[in-house]
């Protein structure tokens, strides 16, 4: 197995731009004067991609540096097999899951937002921040710093330039004719699991300056920050931060505010002099009213930290949509889509962006709020107009006491740190006075989030009086009729959304993490007035409003550590021959910490801190023994996501000798973590370690035991189909079939399982389907005509979802689909992308369009396969028919899914899947219809067909039956059965109220040619 550090500060650090090996490529452009390469966009690619396991260069000749990491910070993980000649293949695994992961997102794009560009004189160093989202909803945060270095360019051939760096102030008279001297920008990045924003970018600072001195040592420079980086803790909340030197800077990596909050590592300061009090409260508002909103400015700097600053004042809500704080500008047409979406981008697009219905954006520069539909966007140009333009958006106003009381809480912090500490002295270091400024921003932080936070108790404090927890209940309607009827426009609004749904959630599992600090808070703001006294917020008095903010920072202490030390991380560099490994000396380390501080709150930090060192050192049941020793003392700090993760890759070893352990075996939770994911059973990762895969080609007889086995069909003729598919209907020379190869086989099975789980993850969604029905096919997030989302598809229907949200919405019943085409999405932002357009047979009803990309021909066949599968089995009144077309749909979902990034064409792949989708080709008549009755009446007297064989691979005769009538006495009753013997020496029993089968192929001695029935026991 891999031994992550699952605390990492850094996950990868990236680097993106051109080099001399990769040369200057440009985009096509019209003009062809060597002047214009100044003002033309050239390509960049990535240069650099380095891990804690792992160092690519994926434009360099040498991609990979096997010598990374050094062997004295190596974890020890595969044993060396003896006589080994290719020993590098083993050593080419490390890091293969940060490759994967960086590129699936378009981060060059991220870093150069408006293209790439050539300079005539090098601008300054400049950073900025942006967040990287899975379609799992999993978000990583990555800061960029942008520095230039001097090259000289020689045209090869048109639009292909070839470079190379200048080493020494040459004069300008030396260059050849052919060539100019430029300064090209180079992206430094780091993506992290976690928004340290500032301290990513003080680590940037710090490899940049030591880059542009270093040259020529690019490749080194880069590893040892990379080896620093990545081995950097993060701690959990609690009064321990972690210190590290970086260069001639100190660096602290802080503790968040509370237990499962994402550290803030922000100024939210900074928000009140962008904005008014009033503004922020409107976009507050336009958040938990789940708009459609983007964030411009002419600094993509102030974007993702500006947004950030948000996301953390609207604690306890969390958004759950899409999120993009920068949108690149060749991507603006993601903002077209409507739903529940946050965007950032240039506010240059703000002239496209008036032309979107229903958005609403956000000026950071002038600290306005302008609707797309409002005449009056032209306003933010001028600087002296500060009209309202809350009233074009209808933006509902909080309640007006808890308004108050947040504004005399906002009076109490200082925020501007040389005002407050202009009386001080000087401070003599670098040092000393980085650390007063943290301070000063982490003490203005957690009074801010604290004022926010407990607005949100004074606003929603009488919610819990209409929640019913044991019946999951929140009476809507009495909750609205209680309120005053000027605060009614906003509790309406925000009622009805997913984010309070969550909030609900949250209130009725009180173990959520901000739970009890809500309802510690819930008494003094009831006794305060509100609630008690029934006063009307317009009329509450200044005493009251006093009395209830005199509670703030009693309650909020509690969960604000008082007193915070500092770990200071042993060197990870410059010490040669170390025989103790970096991890062992960090969790030496925590040990002299515990011992200096033995307060339960440092106990559980350094006990958090050690086992996750341990896990990411190698020793996963030393790791594991810790975080239940972690449990054990009741602390909210134990991670049991994360310790369920570590249980899921264990190898079979590991897991045997963790049964035995006493730990183990007495405590319930990791039975429980077990029993919930079926964690020791099955495993989601892509690596298939069972028998039923085949190790050696496979002929068909031998590839249809292993289909049977993985349980992928059990028909034969199901299982011919797949097998001629995968093998494409080649023959070797010799005029025999091919054999299915164990790589064909394995991607195949790989994706099955994948998809399955895909569908099994939207757990919110099956709540809405029949008990007949299972979900079969679940897009990436896409663009429908009802927002950005995903879709689904059962035996059914057609379904839309909100993210990770599981708001569900019905597209389209399957039965009442007119046509299924093919067509090329225009937009106003972006060339033409393949998408469906569904249309319905119901009167009136709007063609429903989702851009699907290349996934639309996969689309395409699996609905049109399900589709003909029911429009045949309602002809044939036989249900199973739409189980079989079902089946087909996986499976060439499954096959075309696994061809998709091969490097066979894509029409020879989709002419092969043809013949997996039997029923598409049944309903235009490509095969012969075996399906018929026998005559027209026989189609009125039919009731239900039934399939006895559906289950096995051969079909056998059906030799005898019996009807057994159920009573209807009583509601314990027996319902009537229908017993089935087959001539394969096998009766199946069906339950006549469902025709399902209830017993299924029991095997009985002899063939069963007719039923004796004793009336008597009837």
């Amino acid at each position: 197995m891999s031994y992550e550090f699952h605390n990492s500060l850094v996950d990868v650090v990236v680097v993106v731009g051109v080099d001399s090996e990769t040369g200057l490529k440009f985009m096509p452009s019209p003009s062809q004067e060597s002047d214009d390469v100044f003002n033309s966009e050239y390509n960049v690619r990535l240069l650099a991609v380095i891990s804690d396991k792992s160092a690519r260069y994926p434009a360099s000749t040498e991609s990979r540096d096997y010598t990374y990491p050094p062997s004295e910070l190596r974890v020890k993980q595969y044993k060396r097999n003896t006589l080994s000649r290719r020993a590098t293949i083993k050593a080419a695994y490390y890091g293969q899951s940060e490759e994967e992961s960086v590129e699936e997102y378009n981060i060059p794009t991220l870093c150069f937002p408006d293209g790439a560009y050539l300079y005539t004189n090098p601008p300054s160093e400049k950073a900025h921040s942006f967040v990287l989202t899975h379609i799992t909803g999993d978000r990583k945060y990555a800061t960029c710093l942008t520095y230039y270095q001097t090259f000289v360019a020689e045209m090869v051939k048109e639009e292909v330039y070839k470079i190379e760096p200048e080493r020494f102030s040459a004069d300008l008279t030396t260059l050849q004719q052919a060539q100019f001297r430029c300064f090209i920008p180079t992206c430094v990045v780091l993506v992290s699991k976690y928004p340290y924003f500032e301290v990513m970018k003080d680590c940037l600072s710090c490899v940049v300056s030591k880059l542009k001195a270093k040259s020529l040592e690019f490749k080194t420079v880069l590893q040892e920050f990379a080896l620093t980086v990545t081995r950097v803790p993060v701690p959990p909340y609690g009064p321990l931060n972690v210190g590290f030197q970086m260069g001639m800077l100190h660096i602290d990596v802080r503790a968040p505010l509370s237990v499962g909050r994402l550290p803030i590592d922000v100024h939210l300061g900074n928000l009140f002099f962008l904005f008014s009090v009033e503004k922020i409260l409107d976009i507050l508002t336009c958040l938990l009213m789940q708009q459609n909103m983007v964030f411009v400015s002419a600094d993509i700097s102030l974007l993702a930290p500006t947004i950030e600053s948000f996301m953390a004042l609207i604690y306890p809500f969390t958004w759950r949509y899409v999120y993009v704080p920068l949108v690149p500008s060749s991507c603006l047409d993601l903002l077209e889509a409507p739903g529940t979406n946050l965007y950032g981008c240039h506010n240059s697009s703000l002239k496209k962006i008036s032309k979107i219905p229903g958005i609403v954006a956000v000026d950071i520069d002038t600290g306005n709020i302008l609707s797309a539909t409002d005449e009056c966007h032209n306003r933010a140009s001028l600087p002296n107009d500060h009209s309202n333009d809350d009233e074009f958006l209808e933006i509902p106003k909080m309640p007006t006491d808890a308004v108050y009381i947040l504004k005399q809480e906002l009076r109490k912090i200082a925020m501007n740190y040389e005002l407050e500490r202009g009386h001080l002295l000087t401070p003599l270091s670098l040092s000393e006075a980085r650390s007063q400024r943290a301070d000063f921003h982490h003490n203005c932080n957690s009074q801010i989030v604290a004022a926010f936070f407990q607005l949100w108790v004074h606003i929603f404090c009488e919610v819990t009086d209409f929640l019913k927890a044991e019946k999951k209940h929140f009476n809507r309607e009495q909750f609205l009729e209680s309120q005053a009827k000027n605060e009614r426009s906003f509790y309406s609004k925000v009622l009805h959304t997913d984010m309070f749904r969550q909030f609900l959630n949250g209130l009725i599992n009180k173990d959520a993490d901000w739970g009890q600090s809500f309802f510690r808070l819930l008494p003094k703001v009831s006794s305060s007035g509100r609630l008690c006294t029934g006063i009307p917020a317009n009329r509450l008095s200044k005493a009251i409003t006093k009395s209830s903010s005199g509670c703030l920072n009693q309650n909020i202490a509690d969960d604000i550590p008082q007193k915070t030390t500092t770990f200071l991380l042993p060197a990870i560099l410059g010490v040669k021959h170390q025989q103790v490994h970096f991890y062992q000396r960090c969790i030496e380390e925590l040990g002299n910490t515990v011992k200096a501080d033995s307060s339960s709150s440092m106990q559980a930090t350094c006990l958090y801190m050690k086992a996750l060192l341990q896990i990411a050192n190698g020793n996963t049941i030393e790791g594991l023994e810790t975080l239940n020793e972690l449990h054990v003392t009741g602390s909210k700090l134990c991670p049991l996501t994360l310790a369920q993760k570590v249980l899921e890759s264990i190898s079979d070893k590991e897991r045997q000798k963790l049964e035995k352990m006493d730990f183990f075996k007495h405590n319930s939770m990791w039975r429980n973590l077990g029993t919930d994911s079926k964690t020791f059973q099955y495993s989601n990762t892509s690596t298939v370690s069972i028998d039923s895969v085949p190790k050696r080609p496979v002929d068909l007889e031998a590839f249809a035991k292993h289909v049977e086995q993985l349980d992928i069909a059990v028909d034969s003729e199901v299982i011919s189909r797949l097998f001629h598919a995968l093998t494409f209907n080649k023959e070797t020379d010799d005029g025999e079939q091919m054999k299915v190869m164990p790589d064909v086989f394995k991607r195949f099975y790989d994706v099955w399982n994948k998809q399955e789980s895909d569908c099994q993850q939207v757990s919110a969604c099956i709540d809405k389907l029949d008990w007949n029905e299972c979900l079969l096919k679940v897009s990436a997030l896409v663009k429908t005509d009802y927002g950005m989302g995903h879709i689904g598809l059962t035996q059914k229907r057609l379904f839309y979802f909100e993210d990770t949200t599981g708001e569900y919405r019905e597209i389209i019943q399957l039965r009442d689909i007119d046509n299924v085409e093919k067509f090329n999405w225009l937009s106003v932002f972006s060339p033409r992308n393949p998408a469906l357009r569904i249309y319905s047979k119901v009167k009136g009803a709007k063609p429903f369009r989702v851009a699907l990309k290349r996934d639309c021909d996969i689309w395409s066949a699996v609905i049109k396969e399900v589709w003909s599968g029911r429009l045949i089995s309602v002809q044939e009144k036989d249900i199973h028919l739409l189980q079989q077309a079902a089946r087909n749909a996986l499976i060439a979902d499954a096959f075309l899914t696994s061809f998709q990034d091969s490097k066979l064409s894509w029409t020879e792949v989709m002419a092969a899947a043809t013949n997996l989708c039997y029923f598409t080709n049944l309903m235009h008549g490509a095969f012969e219809v075996i399906l018929s009755m026998d005559d027209i009446s026989s189609s009125f007297t039919l009731a239900h067909r039934i399939n006895p064989s559906a289950t096995e691979s051969e079909r056998a005769t059906v030799e005898a039956l019996l009807y057994i009538a159920g009573s209807a006495a009583n509601e314990d009753s027996q319902s009537s059965k229908l017993w089935v013997s087959l001539g394969s020496n096998k009766v199946v029993v069906y339950d006549v109220a469902t025709w399902l089968c209830e017993s299924r192929l029991i095997s009985v001695e002899s063939r069963v040619v007719m039923y004796f029935v004793d009336y008597e026991l009837i």
